[in-house]
């Protein structure tokens, strides 16, 4: 492998020095220390936050690994010290561990300091599922009280309710009903509704002469019929969901997420859409507040589509729920399929409709799914001028990915003379669109694709290739949720580093370019020990350069572009002919350098080989005995297969990429289909035909490839990113 990578942290640490000014001697002794210290690998102190920086939260980290170790006398006395004296996280934490240890009583005292300490949902639920388990309903039930069933946890929900019922509460009927009317439904929902359904069959069962007296509160009759119906949506059990709607006719509820069952009710559980439409356009003229409205129209709109043959009723229903919209996401959702109904008509009527429209969306990304299909429509049509017409009407309104994508096809199709130039010549026209298509934000590949296009090469790549929009402010970042994080690293604690972050990630917390890098680095350096960090390290590396508060330096992609299974790759690699840099783009895109995934299909591995496709390769190499969940069988059989396909393709990487994708019959389909679209004798380009390929997936899969290889050429082969392009999409 003629890698100009060594050692990641060394090189991040060297490039640090640089920015630092520091002469060459000295950087060199530093990087000799840190790659001497980094041979111990990840079980030694992290380089970047020794232990002694943390010395206030080292009870906390220690008494982790008391816990591993089984020494939990010990573990108590250290989280019992770390809550008194530690920072905010490390004390949190400990609480939360306090109320897991020790005797009943000091679990539940544990767990009341911990709703005292923490007054906030999150410190709730752990102690309520602690009280629910030792059966300490009553403090369950005073711990809870004034929850929101609208806004609040589920399982808080489903914890209390079961309490109430415990404890024979009068409040439990009106407060599952409320629960089950105004939330959406959750599998909390469904793990809570045997509780309704036991007593209403139970009560019905009953050899009574008389009426039990459940089925006589008319509160806990309505709670099980509208838990009942939406039970049925949660399910998918539509056609079951609309025929028990008569039932509740009488008891609809005005709240938005029993609405939007009713609506998913109607359009999917029965045919009669016309009938169905007209039920909504009724309800919309009995509610008064626009959130109710909104779902009247937006389902009306939606069941007149359907109906077929009202397609303007249809668009002016979606107009109507566009006004009533509330907020943002609503009436993004309704001008969604707004856009998608006016594409159904034509592409013209959906290209003038975003043109009107764009200014007024909230969320460019929200559309990006659309666009993706337009464009393949407007290829197909020959509708070429179109191109140009929408990147010059979207930039600033559309995202910077769709903006790039049709700039880059309109530039394209003038250098291939199938588009004819709009305002001067075709060569400075294609290098404005390509210019364009460089600002392509989270979107590597058209980034890439317009490089190769204007012969960008060097240091002027690089830069380009390094130059992002700021993703926040690096004010917002959260100083104590780093440290907290970078603790894990200086403990030599990797397994909880991905667990925390990803929480941290979920609720919107920021963290740093710098603490991230440092935390995927680490990772990476302890997946010789477990594959599974080689695969949370890109996960961190990759949400990270896409939220980064700065740019990246060069040194940093190498962890969104990472070499592992190196020595497995590089042999596979020379025994068949296949270069290195698409192997790792391969491996990267089907799995993640996940050696354990298994897909919903049964792709298995690094490769994601399927198992009858590894039963043919095992056949050719004569391998009787193989396991695609050993990584260097994987990767043997996938490195074989990749090379096969580019045999049979007539050495065509691109139309390999895609079959080994999508299957090498469909490609060969493709491929004369486009040729008729064209009307060519000659096969189009292959990033032309790119766009054209009929599947969404199979598209961005062959993105997602040429980037990653081009990628892998530059950061570890000395190879200009045009370069590899062009072998890619010209052989």
């Amino acid at each position: 492998m003629k890698c100009r990578r060594f050692c990641f942290p060394a090189k991040y640490f060297i490039l640090s020095l640089k920015l630092q000014n520091m002469n060459t001697k000295k950087i060199i002794f530093c990087a000799a220390l840190v790659c001497i210290f980094l041979c111990g690998g990840c079980a030694q102190k992290n380089i970047y936050t020794p232990q002694k920086e943390f010395k206030s939260d080292s009870d906390y980290y220690m008494a982790l690994r008391s816990l591993d170790e089984g020494n939990t006398a010990q573990a108590v006395r250290l989280f019992t010290r770390a809550l008194k004296k530690s920072s905010f996280y490390c004390a949190r934490k400990s609480a939360e561990e306090l109320t897991r240890l020790g005797n009943v009583q000091e679990r539940q005292t544990a767990c009341m300091n911990l709703i005292s300490l923490y007054k906030d949902e999150d410190a709730l639920i752990i102690a309520a599922a602690e009280l629910f388990e030792e059966n300490e309903y009553a403090q369950l039930i005073s711990a809870t009280a004034g929850f929101n069933y609208e806004t609040g946890n589920d399982i808080l929900a489903r914890l209390r309710l079961e309490s109430l019922k415990k404890k024979n509460d009068s409040r439990y009927c009106s407060e599952a009903l409320k629960w089950f009317s105004k939330s959406k439904v959750s599998a909390e929902h469904y793990k809570f509704f045997k509780n309704i359904k036991d007593d209403y069959l139970q009560a019905v069962s009953s050899i009574s002469s008389e009426k039990p007296l459940i089925l006589q509160d008319e509160t806990f009759i309505r709670l099980f019929e509208i838990a009942d119906f939406r039970l049925e949506i949660y399910r998918r059990n539509y056609t079951a969901a609309y025929e028990k709607l008569n039932i509740l006719k009488d008891r609809i509820s005005s709240d938005k997420n029993f609405l939007s069952d009713i609506g998913k009710a109607a359009l999917y559980g029965s045919k009669d859409f016309l009938k169905n439409a007209q039920y909504f356009d009724s309800l919309a003229e009995l509610h008064n507040t626009n959130d109710e409205k909104f779902f009247d129209y937006f389902y009306s709109g939606r069941l007149y589509e359907k109906a077929g043959n009202h397609t303007s009723i249809a668009e002016k229903r979606y107009m109507s729920a566009m006004e009533c919209a509330e907020n943002g996401d609503d009436y993004d959702n309704a001008l969604w399929y707004r856009l998608n109904l006016n594409l159904a008509q034509s592409t013209q009527k959906a290209t003038d409709a975003v043109k009107k429209y764009c200014r007024l969306w909230h969320n460019p990304e929200y559309f990006d799914d659309f666009f993706e299909t337009l464009s393949t429509r407007l290829l197909s049509e020959s509708k070429w001028d179109a191109f140009y017409d929408l990147y010059t009407n979207i930039d600033g309104f559309a995202s910077d990915s769709v903006t790039a994508k049709f700039a880059y096809i309109y530039g394209r199709l003038l250098e291939e003379k199938i588009a004819l130039p709009k305002e001067s010549d075709a060569k400075s026209e294609s290098y404005k669109a390509f210019s364009r298509a460089l600002k392509s934000g989270s979107s590597v590949y058209y980034k890439i694709m317009a490089i190769t296009a204007l012969g960008i090469n060097g240091t002027d790549a690089e830069q380009l290739l390094l130059n992002s929009k700021a993703g926040f402010n690096n004010d917002e970042r959260d100083i104590n949720a780093e440290n907290y994080l970078l603790g894990f690293a200086a403990f030599g604690l990797p397994e909880k580093i991905y667990p925390e972050w990803q929480k941290f990630i979920s609720r919107g917390v920021k963290i740093s370019l710098d603490t991230s890098i440092k935390l995927a680095s680490f990772l990476r350096e302890c997946g010789h020990k477990k594959n599974e960090y080689y695969t949370q390290s890109l996960r961190i590396a990759a949400k990270a350069l896409t939220i980064a508060e700065r740019p990246p330096i060069l040194a940093e992609l190498e962890l969104l572009y990472p070499c592992d299974y190196s020595s497995l790759i590089s042999d596979s690699c020379k025994k068949y002919s296949v270069p290195e840099e698409f192997m790792y783009a391969l491996v990267r895109s089907e799995s993640f350098f996940d050696s354990e995934i298994k897909s919903s299909a049964g792709a298995v591995g690094l490769t994601q080989l399927m198992e009858f496709t590894a039963a043919d390769v095992a056949k050719k190499l004569n391998r009787p005995e193989y396991s695609l969940k050993n990584a260097a069988d994987n990767i043997e059989f996938g490195t074989y297969y990749i090379s096969e396909l580019v045999s049979r393709l007539d050495s065509k990487w691109l139309h390999a990429f895609f079959a080994y994708n999508a299957g090498i019959q469909r490609v060969r389909r493709w491929i004369k289909s486009s040729e008729i679209e064209f009307g060519r004798k000659n096969p189009v380009s292959y990033d032309i035909f790119l766009e054209t390929v009929p599947y969404a997936e199979t598209r961005e899969y062959g993105r997602k490839l040429i980037s990653a290889a081009a990628m892998y050429g530059f950061l570890y082969y000395q190879k200009e990113i045009g370069d590899t392009v062009a072998f890619i999409i010209s052989n």
